[in-house]
């Protein structure tokens, strides 16, 4: 299965300090995190940044944490995107993302959007609810 968390519209460069990608669990009505069971890809990723920091399961303090790693496309403008792949299928009920932003530049983006794969093409994620690009919190 593939999932994109992203498509990120921004001009500064947007970054996140973590996230999850949630499915209900089979035993309760809780949901479980399956972020860290994917293995993730970007169009850009900056060379001080890490691209694992977007599965790792660290919560920031702020969104300005660098207490841990950060993942970060900066300088690069425009369109980009984050992408994560499983070996199983899932059906995914939530996706809670933490905006990185520096206070110098680097800010939260514009907007985002989720697609799959169904197989041949990639599709945008109807009726998605949230969306947000709050900083100091998950936007779910």
């Amino acid at each position: 299965m593939t999932f994109v968390a992203g498509n990120l519209n921004d001009n500064t460069g947007g970054s996140t300090s973590g996230g999850s990608v949630q499915v209900p669990s089979e035993d309760t009505d809780d949901v479980i995190n399956i972020a860290a069971k994917a293995s993730v890809s970007t169009s850009y990723c900056s060379s001080w940044e890490s691209i694992e920091a977007l599965n790792d399961g660290y919560t920031p303090i702020n969104s300005n944490d660098r207490n841990h790693k950060v993942y970060g496309n900066w300088p690069e403008t425009g369109t980009q995107w984050v992408q994560y792949n499983f070996d199983d299928s899932y059906t995914i009920s939530k996706c809670s993302l933490y905006w990185f932003k520096d206070g110098g530049g680097i800010d939260v983006p514009s907007s985002y959007e989720f697609k799959y794969w169904d197989g041949s093409a990639w599709k945008t994620v109807e009726k998605a609810v949230g969306l947000g690009t709050l900083a100091d919190t998950f936007n779910t």
